[in-house]
């Protein structure tokens, strides 16, 4: 019984944090290529420690009340916050308020994450995970 729940629990744990898989990444990449808007949700404290440089701030508090400012309902929008609950919470708002293409992109470290979008017939990047990230990091610290 232990064995079935400790994989539960893990993918539990990682929705909580706001894991996004790299399929979803790729998605969610080509979205924001496309114009999108990428909402942070956070609060303007938050966003001004540090923020993407296409992101608007838009506090899931005070979101009901500014929808159309946003764009139209059936525009993409995509939509973030520190750890993935806010912005659940934003898109939940979002979808009440008639937007039908709400891409939740979950928590902030979620950005670094996202693959290089494919420009002029290139390929993509590839999303690497973590220990891919750092064993490349190790490769050209040791370059010489």
């Amino acid at each position: 019984m232990l064995l079935l729940l400790l994989p539960l629990g893990l993918i539990a744990s990682s929705l909580i944090r706001g894991y996004q898989s790299p399929a979803r990444l790729r998605e969610i990449a080509g979205v924001l290529a496309s114009g999108a808007p990428l909402l942070d949700v956070r609060s303007p404290g938050e966003f001004a420690s540090g923020h993407h440089r296409r992101a608007r701030n838009l506090p899931v508090g005070d979101l009901a009340g500014r929808l159309g400012e946003i764009g139209a309902p059936g525009d993409p929008v995509v939509v973030h916050c520190q750890s993935g609950a806010r912005s659940g919470q934003a898109c939940r708002i979002l979808k009440a308020g008639g937007f039908t293409r709400v891409y939740d992109l979950g928590a902030y470290r979620n950005l670094a994450r996202l693959p290089e979008v494919p420009r002029d017939g290139q390929e993509a990047a590839p999303v690497l995970t973590r220990n891919q990230r750092r064993r490349e990091r190790q490769r050209l610290t040791h370059r010489g």
